[in-house]
């Protein structure tokens, strides 16, 4: 016998969004899932990451990406080998991961998310689909390109980044930037600070070029 509280909880479907916004065509992309196909963790952010650029949202070969600063979702292991692996097959010739300062993280996505709030005020959703609908009406201009996620989407490329990398050296938590350049494999460039300052070089592939076949077979496959 449950309570009525018990009972309201029990029933509630968690729904999931992940939003990039393009700052190059001001364009945002919508990821959306329920917790009933995955969670929402490193491995979810960088699976999510990978279907959007292959969606072919730039042909640009140079990638800047901003985010905040959750080592749970953005700044972690996981990130970083899905960089290498991007630059590695050729897909990007030079990749750039910052991160905002503490207190200074507004992003584009920001006003994104404040949209959809405003929608969901005046609208009701009963099924996850009824979000997509909500989410893509939320803006008149340019509106949010909904990308529903499917099981399928989901990589395990936390497994990639376990086994063929190693961060120990990286000092990630203190990092404000992440470069990964072709010609440099394996290794990527950080600076502990915004301004001009110290580069740091470190290797993070682990040795032996099985690694690397290895690492394009476990996410390509």
């Amino acid at each position: 016998e449950h309570t009525h509280s018990e009972m309201f909880y029990r029933r509630q479907l968690s729904c999931y969004n992940f939003g990039i916004c393009v700052c190059d065509t001001m364009q945002s992309y919508m990821c959306m899932w329920d917790e009933s196909i995955a969670s929402r963790g490193a491995n979810e952010i960088a699976s999510r990451l990978l279907k959007v650029i292959n969606i072919g949202i730039t042909n640009k070969k140079n990638l800047t990406i901003w985010s905040d600063n959750c080592s749970a979702q953005n700044k972690n292991r996981v990130m970083v080998f899905l960089c290498l692996f991007l630059v590695a097959i050729g897909l990007f010739d030079h990749i750039e991961q910052r991160f905002f300062l503490s207190g200074h993280s507004f992003l584009q996505c920001d006003s994104d998310f404040a949209l959809i709030e405003k929608r969901k005020r005046v609208t009701k959703a009963f099924i996850p689909s009824d979000l997509f609908k909500i989410v893509h009406e939320s803006k008149v201009v340019k509106p949010f390109q909904v990308v529903p996620m499917l099981e399928s989407d989901f990589l395990d490329i936390q497994q990639a980044a376990d086994q063929l990398i190693s961060t120990k050296n990286l000092n990630i938590s203190k990092t404000c930037s992440i470069e990964y350049e072709a010609g440099k494999a394996g290794s990527v460039s950080v600076k502990q600070s915004h301004d001009v300052g110290e580069v740091r070089t470190i290797k993070v592939l682990k040795r032996g070029e099985k690694h690397e076949r290895r690492a394009v077979s476990i996410v390509s496959g």
